[in-house]
């Protein structure tokens, strides 16, 4: 289960990917991609976590706010 914090930094977004790596390799699944933007919290460990599992990095592109923005209808669709 993924923790909460009011505020989070980038040694908490690190473990919480190394938490979320775990608890799918317990329950056998596997991830090849991760999307994300290009927030200070997503740090060099973070980055570093993900690649040793076997995990694809792609960052989204500077100053493009339509590709986040077909990310989140992706997200809200996927909700309900």
């Amino acid at each position: 289960m993924m923790g909460a914090t009011k505020n989070p930094n980038s040694s908490w977004v690190a473990q919480q990917v190394r938490n979320l790596l775990v608890e799918l390799d317990d329950r056998h699944r596997s991830v090849r991609f991760l999307i994300h933007d290009r927030d200070a919290k997503f740090c060099r460990p973070f980055d570093e976590v993900l690649p040793s599992e076997g995990v694809k990095v792609i960052e989204s592109p500077i100053r493009a706010p339509r590709a986040n923005a077909f990310a989140e209808r992706w997200v809200q669709t996927a909700r309900f």
